[in-house]
C-alpha cells in the first residue's frame, strides 16, 4: 500500500464472504460494469419470438445482431455498486458461536441433501449426499446440525434431513421428493431434489423444471468488455483490487486484495483513489490460472470493530494442534497498526480472534522505536510450522536513519496460535526500503520483498552486492535466521514499476507464489483503469499474474515483465462438475449479489461472460442452471458472437429452480465457452450433462 507521496493519505468452491451472524452488515460488492447493470431494464424488457407471419423478417434481422464482428459497447457509465442487509437468522450461526456435543453411529440421508462447511446454510458447500447415503456421525450442535466425516474431513448437514433408518429406495422420478420441506427449508434449499427421469447424470442442486419456449430471444450488441478473451489479466474484467496475497488450499489458489472498487464507488467513479474509505478484502480463487472464481469481499470493519481501513492483506494457513486447517488473514489499518481475521475456510465466515489490533504503533519494542507507518504485513508459516510476521514503513524519523536505512521494516515471530508476539521485533536494514512487505520460504531460507522509496540514490554500501534499485520498484532480501539483523543479504531489484513495462504510473506490491510446479508473481498496476479510458479517473489498481522463475538453490529470480496476456492456462475447464456463475476469464455487463444466502450474478440485457478453455471431451447433451427471475441464457462457442449450441429459457418467479434444457446440437472437444444473457435475473450454478 503506498502512502504519502504516491497519493495516498495512508469453487469450483463458492460461498459468499461474510461476518459471523452478530453482525448486521452483509459484505459491500462494487463492480464495473454498463449503465445496463444499473438496473434500466427490467426483466419484462426480455424480447419475445416472433409471430409466425413475422418469422422470416425476424430472423434475417436476428441474424444480423448476433453475428456482429465486434463486441460494442453499451454506454460509459462502468461501475454500479450492490449493497444490501445481511439477515439475522439462526441459519447464519458459524461454527465458531454454536456448541457441538460430540456423538458417533451411522444415519443416512432421507433425501438428496447439501453438506456444508459449518453449521450454517450459507456457508461453504463442500459437496452433497444423495438419498439412503450413509454418514458416521462425529456430534450434533444446538442449532439443529450434524457433523459428520466426509471427504477426508468433517463437515455438517442439516439434521432434518438425516435419520437412523435407511429411506426405501426411489423407483420414480415423482417420488423423489420425501419430506415435505416448510417455506423457509425451500428457501435455504438445503434439500436438492433430484433430477427428472433422464437427467440423473447431473449433480446440480434444486428443483429442477424443464426449459420452455417461452419466446424470448437476445438481439442487439453485447455489453462491452475491459478485458481481451484469452488474456489471463487483468485477473477480473470488472473488480478493482490491489496489494495481493494468496494461499492453496485443495487443488485451489485463493488470491485477496484491498477493495480499490470501494473507494471508486464513494469517488463517483472518478477522481483519485486515496485508500481512505476502503475497509473490505476482495477474493478470488482459480485451479487453471485463467478462469476466476469471484467470492465477494470480506466486510472487514464489520468483523474487526475497532478498525477504519483494511489494506494490504497477506494470509497463511496452519494445521492446530487436532489436524484442523485453519486461516490467518492479516490486514493494515490504514497506517496505524496490524489487525489478524481467523477462519477455517479460505472464503469465511471470518472472525476476530483478539478483538484488537496484534500490533500497534506503541506495542512492545514500538513504543520507543516506532515505525513511521505500522502497517503492510507480511507473514509466512516454516517448515517447522512458526510463523514469521514482517511490516512498516514510510521515511525515516530518527537520528542516524535516511532514505538508504529507514530503520521501518520490522520483523516479529508469532506465537503457535498466531496472533500472539512470541519474540522481540528486529530490524531489518532493508536499504531504500518504503512499504509492501511479503514473505516467502523457500529452501529453509526466507525472502523478503519490499517497495523501494522515492529517495535519491546518493547513497550506497560496499556490502551490498547488488546495485542500487530504482525508484518505487520491487526489491528483495534472504535470510535463514531472520531474528539476526546481519543476517539478511539484500539481493538486488527483481520487478520494475509498471512504467518500466509500458504501463501507466502506480505504486507496487507483488506477492510471489508456488502453485503446482511453477512459481507465479501476482502484482498490481492499472490496466483495468487503462482499458476503460475513463476520463478524470486514476490510482484504481488491478490484480495481474505472469511466471517468475525460481531457482530454489541459489534464490534467484528471474521475472520477464508485467503483460495482459499473463500466466497460460495449466488445464482445461471441467463443464461436466457444477460450476458457480461467479466464474469467467472475462465478464461483462454483469453485478453481484447475496440473495436467499448464495452469493450470485446478477444480469442484465446482452450481458455475458465466458469460460476459457471448457472440456467437453466426447460430448455433451444437455445443460442446467441454478435462476431466479425471467429471462434467457444462450450458450455460444469460441467467440462472442459463435455457433449457438443452446439456450434455456424460464420465468421462475421468486424462487431459484434449477432450468434443464437439450442442447440444440451435442458438443464435443476444448472451446471458449460464452453464457449470453438476456433479461434481469439472478444466476448461481450451472453444468452440463452427457
Amino acid at each position: 500500500m503506498l502512502l504519502g507521496l504516491c497519493g495516498c493519505t495512508q469453487s469450483n468452491e463458492k460461498t459468499p464472504l461474510e461476518t459471523p451472524s452478530d453482525s448486521a452488515n452483509e459484505p459491500l460488492v462494487t463492480t464495473v460494469a454498463t449503465e445496463n447493470d444499473v438496473g434500466t431494464d427490467t426483466p419484462e424488457s426480455i424480447e419475445t419470438e416472433p409471430t409466425a407471419t413475422e418469422a422470416s423478417t425476424e430472423a434475417a434481422e436476428e441474424t444480423t445482431e448476433l453475428t456482429t464482428s465486434a463486441v460494442t459497447e453499451q454506454t460509459t457509465e462502468p461501475v454500479t455498486t450492490v449493497t444490501t442487509q445481511a439477515a439475522t437468522t439462526a441459519s447464519e450461526m458459524t461454527t465458531e458461536s454454536v456448541k457441538i456435543q460430540p456423538a458417533d453411529g451411522v444415519m443416512y440421508a432421507l433425501s438428496d441433501v447439501n453438506v456444508r462447511r459449518s453449521a450454517d446454510s450459507s456457508s461453504e458447500r463442500m459437496g452433497h449426499l444423495s438419498k439412503g447415503d450413509s454418514a458416521v456421525i462425529t456430534g450434533v450442535t444446538d442449532n439443529g446440525w450434524t457433523r459428520i466425516k466426509f471427504k477426508n474431513g468433517e463437515y455438517f448437514v442439516n439434521s432434518k434431513y438425516l435419520s437412523d433408518k435407511k429411506p426405501e429406495a426411489v423407483t420414480t422420478a415423482a417420488a423423489v421428493t420425501t419430506a415435505k420441506k416448510t417455506e423457509a427449508q425451500t428457501k435455504a434449499s438445503e434439500v436438492s431434489e433430484k433430477a427428472p427421469t433422464g437427467k440423473s447424470s447431473l449433480t446440480i442442486s434444486g428443483e429442477f423444471i424443464d426449459s420452455k419456449d417461452l419466446g424470448y430471444k437476445i438481439s442487439g450488441s453485447l455489453s462491452k468488455a475491459y478485458k481481451t478473451v484469452g488474456n489471463s489479466n487483468p485477473i477480473s474484467s470488472n473488480i478493482f483490487f490491489a496489494d495481493p496475497t494468496a494461499v492453496e488450499y485443495n487443488g485451489r489458489l485463493y488470491v485477496y486484495g484491498t477493495c480499490d472498487s470501494q473507494e471508486f464507488v464513494k469517488n463517483g467513479k472518478k477522481g483519485s483513489n486515496t485508500y481512505g474509505s476502503i475497509n473490505t478484502l476482495a477474493c478470488f480463487s482459480t485451479d487453471d490460472m485463467k478462469n476466476w472464481t469471484y467470492h465477494g469481499d470480506i466486510p472487514v470493519k464489520d468483523i474487526c470493530k475497532w478498525t477504519w481501513c483494511s489494506w494490504a492483506p497477506s494470509i497463511v494457513k496452519k494445521d492446530n494442534a487436532q489436524g484442523k486447517t485453519e486461516f490467518f488473514l492479516y490486514f493494515a489499518n490504514s497506517g496505524g497498526g496490524i489487525g489478524v481475521m481467523k477462519s477455517d475456510s479460505p472464503t469465511g465466515p471470518w472472525i476476530d480472534p483478539i478483538g484488537k489490533p496484534l500490533v500497534s504503533p506503541n506495542t512492545n519494542e514500538l513504543s520507543s522505536d516506532p515505525v513511521f507507518w505500522c502497517f503492510d504485513p507480511g507473514v509466512v508459516v516454516d517448515d517447522e510450522g512458526t510463523g514469521w510476521l514482517a511490516f512498516g514503513g514510510g521515511d525515516p524519523m530518527h537520528d542516524g536513519e535516511s532514505g538508504l536505512q529507514t530503520g521501518n521494516c520490522r520483523i516479529v515471530k508469532l506465537g503457535d496460535d498466531m496472533v500472539s508476539l512470541a519474540s522481540k521485533m528486529v530490524v531489518i536494514e532493508a536499504p531504500y526500503h518504503f512499504e509492501a512487505n511479503e514473505l516467502n520460504y523457500i529452501n529453509g531460507k526466507f525472502v523478503l520483498t519490499y517497495c523501494s522509496n522515492w529517495f535519491a540514490r546518493d547513497e550506497w554500501s560496499n556490502k551490498y552486492k547488488a546495485a542500487k534499485p530504482e525508484l518505487c520498484t520491487m526489491c528483495y532480501m534472504v535470510s535463514s535466521n531472520p531474528l539476526k539483523a546481519s543476517s539478511w543479504e539484500y539481493k538486488g531489484e527483481y520487478v520494475k514499476n509498471p512504467t518500466g513495462y509500458g504501463y501507466p504510473f502506480s505504486n507496487n506490491h507483488t506477492h510471489m507464489h508456488k502453485f503446482g510446479d511453477k512459481y507465479y508473481l501476482f502484482y498490481q498496476n492499472v490496466l483495468l483503469l487503462k482499458n476503460m479510458a475513463l476520463s478524470g479517473a486514476d490510482g484504481y489498481r488491478s490484480v495481474g499474474v505472469d511466471e517468475i522463475e525460481v531457482n530454489e538453490k541459489t534464490l534467484e529470480f528471474k521475472f520477464k515483465r508485467m503483460s495482459d496476456k499473463g500466466a497460460a492456462q495449466i488445464k482445461n475447464y471441467n463443464p461436466f462438475a457444477v460450476s458457480q456463475a461467479e466464474t469467467c476469464n472475462v465478464a461483462a455487463g454483469i453485478d453481484y449479489k447475496k440473495s436467499a444466502g448464495r452469493f450470485v450474478v446478477t444480469t442484465t440485457k446482452n450481458s455475458w461472460s465466458v469460460i476459457s478453455d471448457a472440456d467437453f471431451k466426447d460430448g455433451a447433451n444437455q445443460f442446467a442452471a441454478s435462476v431466479k427471475g425471467k429471462g434467457i441464457i444462450e450458450l455460444r462457442i469460441d467467440k462472442a458472437d459463435g455457433e449457438k449450441i443452446g439456450r434455456i429459457q424460464f420465468d421462475t418467479g421468486s424462487d431459484f429452480k434449477t432450468v434443464v434444457g437439450e442442447l440444440t446440437k451435442s458438443v464435443s472437444g476444448t472451446h471458449d465457452l460464452y453464457f449470453v444473457f438476456g433479461g434481469k435475473f439472478e444466476f448461481d450454478e450451472w453444468q452440463f450433462a452427457k
